[in-house]
């Protein structure tokens, strides 16, 4: 694949378009008003339960026809942040010490940028390369950056990166259909919710702080050279049936992610080996389940900011290789469903988090047995639609390094869904041979 060649111009700072915004909290029986300009925002349990320096990347991409011009873009969002104040504020502190975001208006990090050598009509397909993390906006201090990268071909690309602890997948999934409306001339699908106390009461540990403000930056060298391989693998609707066939041999039902997710779990220890080498050994596997329709009552329609709790189910790697599919999707659901249980029966800090950040698996200490899936399969990224279509593409633009899986929608939208791994190249040739 050619390298992508991006010419990028000065960061400038989008504020919303007035200093006195709209930033308003709905709970179940009251709106609460956000206006101050000292106001702030508090961290949920949910939010903390992240690092602060934790930032998450999407890219989408659209075809000329689909195309938005970057002032009409630019105007859209300066509206959009009057909605969705958080983006525009900055990581701190309440008077009593517990994090939260200061609604201070000062703004996201804004970039454009052109990629005259490149066009989405030459059958690029966005597999997961290096080069393409110059499509992403390449620092910003602030808690949102974007670059809006023109192709040749008049289609443009939209790199989003924001701050974990300020909104989840699906408070992105908000902020991008906000903003589409909001070119289109329509009113947003969804008023968000600002009021984070559904998820907040009391934690026996310690949230991860920062003694410095949080940064987004692409650091060091881009290496060409790099010898992982990294695959998006579109996974189509027969396909998916098959592997639902298999795994529901046996009384259960399972949904298309917990199916795939088994499938691609065996796969991946087989392709390394470790059914051979480490077989006795254990593999651990993380991943975030929603809590927005789990909780008693539900969240609240909007609720913006994190509200997943993350689960641990592991398996010994002799089961894992040996046994059934339906063996190990039963482990994965029976994980999910105590998730289920709990959010019914007890509050939000027994259900967020029971194990305590700092003990929770380490990814990156062996990531050839554990690893952390992306649950993104399940947001309507497919859905943001600025005036002229849905995007050609949306999706995570690179990952780094093995022991992490992204699971997301696909474009087709035949029950599809697309799997994007990284692994060496023997394993990632062993890896597409079995699944």
């Amino acid at each position: 694949m050619e390298i992508l060649k991006v010419e990028r111009l000065p960061m400038r700072i989008v504020t919303p378009s007035t200093q006195t915004s709209r930033h308003t909290a709905i709970s179940n029986e009251k709106q609460v008003s956000l206006t101050a300009p000292a106001a702030h925002v508090v961290l949920s349990l949910a939010d903390m339960a992240l690092p602060p320096f934790f930032y998450v990347s999407m890219l989408f991409a659209f075809q000329a026809a689909a195309a938005v011009a970057v002032c009409r873009l630019e105007d859209a969002l300066r509206q959009v942040l009057l909605d969705y104040g958080e983006f525009a504020g900055a990581y701190g502190q309440d008077p009593s010490g517990q994090p939260c975001l200061h609604l201070t208006s000062q703004g996201v990090a804004f970039f454009e940028a052109r990629a005259p050598t490149h066009s989405l009509n030459d059958g690029w397909h966005f597999q997961p390369d290096v080069s393409m993390v110059s499509l992403l906006p390449p620092y910003a201090e602030q808690l949102l950056g974007i670059q809006v990268t023109t192709f040749a071909c008049g289609g443009i690309s939209l790199g989003v990166v924001c701050n974990h602890q300020v909104a989840d997948g699906e408070g992105l999934c908000q902020l991008m259909e906000a903003w589409a409306a909001t070119v289109r001339g329509e009113a947003i699908p969804c008023a968000p919710c600002h009021v984070r106390s559904a998820l907040i009461g009391p934690r026996t540990w310690e949230p991860i702080r920062t003694a410095t403000p949080p940064v987004w930056k692409v650091t060091g060298a881009l290496n060409y050279e790099d010898p992982v391989i990294r695959k998006r693998l579109c996974i189509d609707g027969n396909r998916v049936k098959e592997i639902k066939a298999q795994v529901e041999a046996g009384p259960y039902k399972y949904s298309t992610f917990v199916s795939v997710l088994s499938r691609v779990w065996k796969c991946i220890m087989v392709a390394q080996g470790l059914d051979k080498e480490d077989k006795e050994g254990e593999s651990n596997l993380t991943f975030a389940v929603s809590l927005r329709k789990r909780m008693v009552p539900e969240l609240p329609k909007g609720y913006f900011g994190n509200a997943v709790c993350h689960v641990y189910p592991k398996i010994k790697i002799k089961d894992l290789v040996s046994k059934p599919l339906a063996f190990t999707a039963r482990i994965v659901h029976d994980a999910i469903e105590e998730v289920n249980r709990k959010a019914a029966t007890l509050p939000p800090s027994d259900v967020v988090h029971p194990i305590p950040p700092k003990e929770r698996p380490k990814v990156t200490t062996s990531p050839r047995r554990d690893f952390f899936v992306a649950t993104w399969s399940w947001l309507p990224f497919y859905d943001v639609d600025f005036g002229g279509g849905p995007p050609l593409f949306a999706g995570n633009p690179f990952e780094g390094f093995p022991g992490i899986v992204y699971f997301t929608p696909s474009l087709k939208r035949d029950g599809g869904i697309v799997v994007e791994l990284a692994l060496l190249p023997p394993w990632m040739q062993k890896f597409e041979s079995l699944f």
